[in-house]
This record gives structure tokens, sequence and C-alpha cells, in this order.
């Protein structure tokens, strides 16, 4: 914590709506990686990561933290502040956890969408939230064959006007359609930032992420944790 909970429950609302670990402040990315920066666990691995197609990738607690830095530094420069929901939309790619992280790191709210969903499940997802960021890949690999993201992204925005930023990042290197008044490459987003950034204090019941039902026999719902 960054400031110690006054009281671990509060109650006076009722027993369904308790308020925990009141008056603290705190935020995960503290935790999980700003304070290894500079000291011997900063050296050591935090993602060992390999694709479909034999591409490996280590990276450890300080280099993961300095580009979580820069990719908190571009959202700002795009006007994400706390509270504001953005959307994954990825593959399984250090990439992924970089922008989890990031979100986080500015008091944001992450919204994970699963790969294999089609343009109307992202877009009445993204429609609920709100969301007006939304990170995603120019596609990826699966079982051999290349799946291609931002097609179903582009659909998908056409019905959730709430989306003002889409960061792509580059995973297969194959021609993709591109709004330039939304669309930004990921490489180019964070490629001047610094890997040094400010991380927000959040309240200890403020919410980081909206997980939505499957919606198998209806219309999912999402729930804040």
């Amino acid at each position: 914590f960054f400031q110690p909970y006054e009281r671990i429950v509060d109650l006076s609302r009722g027993i369904p709506w308790p308020r925990w670990c009141v008056g603290g402040k705190l935020n995960i990315v503290h935790n999980c990686l700003d304070k290894r920066r500079g000291t011997a666990d900063g050296r050591r691995d935090a993602i060992r990561w390999e694709g479909e197609e034999g591409t490996v990738r280590v990276l450890t607690y300080e280099e993961l933290a300095s580009d979580v830095c820069r990719l908190v530094n571009a959202l700002r420069v795009l006007g994400m502040k706390k509270g504001d929901v953005a959307a994954l939309f990825m593959p399984m790619t250090p990439e992924t956890v970089a922008a989890l992280f990031a979100v986080a790191k500015l008091g944001g709210i992450i919204l994970p969408l699963f790969s294999g969903y089609g343009a109307a499940a992202v877009a009445e997802r993204l429609r609920d939230s709100g969301a007006e960021f939304l990170f995603t890949a120019d596609g990826f690999y699966r079982r051999g064959h290349k799946v291609l993201l931002k097609p179903i992204v582009d659909e998908a925005l056409v019905d959730a006007p709430s989306v003002t930023h889409v960061l792509t990042y580059k995973r297969l290197g194959v021609e993709i359609p591109w709004n330039s008044a939304r669309d930004l490459w990921w490489h180019e987003a964070v490629a001047q930032q610094s890997d040094q950034a400010p991380t927000e204090h959040t309240d200890a019941d403020d919410p980081l992420m909206i997980i939505y039902t499957s919606g198998t026999t209806g219309r999912p719902k999402g729930a804040l944790h």
C-alpha cells in the first residue's frame, strides 16, 4: 500500500455492498513491477514466451517494467486517464502483458476480449463498457494458419463509436486496413517514449477489470473487479 488502509471492511451500506481496505491507496503494478526495478529481482525472468512459429523471447522484470512505462507514456499522450476503459483484443504475446500492466499503472480499467471473438461479440462488449482505447494486433498464428485480428476490429468499431484510439501490434507483418484518424502502430507510439513513468495511486476498491460472461444464452453481462 502507498497509504495503509484504516479498516479492513466497511459494511455501513449493508452486507451486499462492502467497502474493503477503506482509505488504502495502492496499485498492483507497484507490487508486480515497480518495486523490483534496480534490484536483483529486476534481473530475473518475468516472461518466457515461444510463438507458434518458433520465435522465442525472454523479458526480465526490468525489461517488462520499461516496456510498460513506454506504453503508459504513449497512452498519456493520447489522453488516457484514471477510470478510462481499455480493451485488449490481443493474441498471447508479451505485449499483451505489457498492455494489461500499462492500463493498470494508469489507473484505467482493463477489458479483456477473447481473440477468437467475432466482430459482433467484440462490438457488444465495447459498447456496453464504453471503452475508448483498444489494443490489438494485425493478426497471429493458430495451428499453422494466419488469423487476422485488425479487420475484425474495424468491423466491430462500426457499431462501437466510443473507441477513439486503436494501438496495433505488428505480429504478422501483413497488410491490413487502416484508419489514420484512429489507428496507431504500437512500435511507433512507444518509439520515443521514456522508460520511466509515475504510477497512479488508486483506492483499494477502484475497479481494475471488467469481465463479461460468455453470453451463450443471452446478452453477456459484465462485472467489475
